[in-house]
Formats: C-alpha cells, structure tokens, sequence
C-alpha cells in the first residue's frame, strides 16, 4: 500500500481476503459465491466483511467488535453481488469516508463492474487502483510461516496417497479409492478438498473424475488430489498398478518418469517456467505422444493455481517475471500421458523453490516398480 500510496484498498478474492485477515471463509472451494470484504487502510484499520470467521456468524467486523450489515439488509444476503450492486456500493462508501479517503487513492482487486460504476458515481474524486497483479507477486513469495502451512499439507497429502495407493486392489471402484484418500486426508487435519480428487483407471483411463469402474488386474490407476493446512494447498499425484504391470505400461511410466525428473532438476532461482515447461514435453513428443494442450506445471499457494505461471514455449504473452522463479515461491509439476489400450500415467509433487535450487515437499514414493528394469 506504500508501495502504491494507497490509503485505503478494498479486497474481494476470497484469497486476498484470506491473506490480509486470515478470513476462514466457508465458500472456499465454490469461488460462486462473492459476499467477501476485506477493507484496509495504510494505519492498519480494517473492515471485514464475511458470512463466518473462525466459526462466528459476522456479517461484519472490525477492530471494535461484530455487527455492522450491509446497507438496507438486515439479515446476511446470500445473493450475488451483483445483483445489490448500490448496497455494496453503499458499504464501501461509506467505509471509505469513515477511513477519510474520499478523496484519496483506493486499491481494488476483482471488485464487480457494477459496483465499481457505482461507486465512481458516489466517490467521484476518488482514484481507484488495479491491485489484484501486485496481490499475485506479493503472495507468490512465501514466508516461513507459509512454507511451514505449505509442508504440513503436503504431509497430509502424502497420507492420502498412501491411502491411494494402498488401496489399488482388483474389485474396488475408482469411488471407493476416492472415498479412502479423502477419508485418511480429512482424518489427518485436511481444511477441505480445493479441487475435485480425481482417481482414473483403466486401458481407456484419459479422464479426470472418479468413476463406479472397477479396477482390474493389470490396470494403471493414477490419482490427483489436493490438501490444505491453514489455507495453503498441497498438489499431489501418483500412479499404481493392479497386479504386474505390462512392458508397455512400463515403458510409458519410465518414460514420464525420466522427463518429469528432468523439468525438476531445472527449478531454481532464475530459471524460466516455459524452460521447465520445455524440458519435460520435449522427451514425450519424441516419443511419439501428443503435444497436449496444458502446462505441465503451476504455482500453488492460498489457490491451486498461482504464480508463478507456467505455459509452453511461445504461448505465454505475459509478465516475464511472472514465470521466472524466486526463492520462496511453491509449486505443482504435474505432467501426465495416455495411450488407448494401456491406460495412464501422472505425477506430480509440491515443491519448494530455494536459494540454490529446490526441495520436493511430497515424501511418498514414485511406483518404482513400474520402472523398466
């Protein structure tokens, strides 16, 4: 805010609000819902707007106590903003007045249009400021106390998937290897799920959500899954096999296996997530796989998709420093193929990005009997 000379800055992603208060919001893995609020000025006054923290129903709260409720409402208005646009117009109004900014500069990160037209109407002399790009550079870097959240959920990733991979058994259902990851991670301290855990097997298995399949002798079953301590996210994946695996099954494990090692001895401070990128898709392609369509890789932090960004080579437009690493920053490498008749494979590890190179968080082993021997 400093930085920026904002006097006041109003946040609405549920993440930001999240980062600046520590708001537990309840609507976290929906993102539909948009009734958060984090009002801040550069003294350190806040407003918070919100359905619960840590369990209280709010509607507001500040540094003097709950209570305060958007204009011409009385209960909580669980409707899209949108919709009462002059309300939260209204609110952040008067917000602004009470911090004495009517007339200064306020930092805005996903405010709705609507609102925003509004309150340009109200607060004509206000300057209004895009913050959400600086919000995404500020939190990319983690504190010791993020990277300490970061660990904890990886640990509690690596319980589901050896509970995952525990259970890859002939006769279970692709549910029921869901039900018992999610159960073991739940058990071990998970906040939520951030993302929906996807179990796929099978020589037909290219699909991302869990089905009633059962599983097979000789089928490849990956899984990707998400946990979460304090807010910060774990992005975890794996693959096992029921029974002996083929050649072929081998052959295309060994394969991504080696070029996922590949992309991962290249993180370190510095170093370009399009080269990362590069260094994993072009082993595969050679092989004769795909160019697919997706990174293989992304930031991960109060969201599963962070900065820094990771794009194939020539694609990314964007902020050159948004892909370059630093110290501090989290990611999830995640690279995954298929063949009809064999199945599928994919990995994927959160990882640290140090002062001299990296530290894989994830501690569960990589299936190494479906190496080539």
């Amino acid at each position: 805010m400093k930085r920026l000379n904002l006097d006041v800055l109003i946040a609405n992603e549920w993440s930001n609000c999240r980062y600046i208060v520590d708001l537990k919001v309840y609507f976290e893995a929906d993102l539909l819902y948009d009734g958060y609020a984090v009002i801040l000025s550069q003294n350190g006054e806040f407003k918070v707007f919100g359905p619960w923290l840590e369990g209280k129903f709010v509607g507001g709260y500040s540094k003097g106590g709950y209570g305060f409720s958007l204009p011409g409402w009385k209960s909580y208005p669980f409707i899209s903003a949108t919709v009462i646009a002059d309300q939260w117009a209204k609110l952040y109004s008067k917000m602004i007045k009470e911090l004495n900014a009517d007339k200064g500069r306020v930092g805005i990160d996903v405010m709705h249009a609507p609102i925003y037209m509004e309150l340009k109407k109200t607060l004509p002399d206000v300057e209004f400021i895009p913050i959400f790009d600086k919000m995404l550079e500020i939190r990319s870097i983690k504190s010791a106390e993020e990277i300490a959240l970061h660990r904890k959920a990886a640990e509690i990733g690596d319980i589901g998937l050896e509970a995952g991979l525990d259970m890859i058994r002939e006769g279970v259902t692709e549910y029921e290897v869901t039900g018992k990851i999610l159960d073991a991670m739940f058990s071990a301290g998970s906040e939520y799920e951030p993302f929906v855990a996807s179990v796929c097997s099978g020589p037909e298995a290219d699909h991302y959500f869990s089905s009633s399949r059962t599983l097979r002798k000789g089928d490849l079953v990956s899984f990707d899954i998400g946990s979460v301590a304090g807010g910060y996210i774990s992005d975890q994946m794996r693959t096992g096999c029921v029974g002996e695996p083929s050649k072929q099954a081998r052959e295309m494990y060994t394969l991504l296996y080696n070029a996922y090692w590949e992309g991962v001895k290249k993180i370190r401070p510095g170093v370009s997530t399009i080269e990362i990128d590069k260094a994993i898709r072009t082993p595969l392609i050679e092989a004769g796989y795909p160019d697919f369509e997706y990174s293989v890789g992304h930031g991960v932090g109060l969201r599963t998709q962070d900065l820094p960004f990771f794009a194939r080579e020539g694609d990314y437009q964007g902020k050159k420093e948004w892909t370059t690493l630093k110290p501090g920053m989290i990611l999830a490498l995640e690279p995954k193929i298929s063949k009809v008749g064999v199945g599928s494979v994919g990995l994927e590890d959160t990882i640290l990005v140090t002062e001299t190179g990296y530290e894989v968080l994830n501690k569960t082993h990589h299936s190494e009997s479906l190496l080539m021997k």
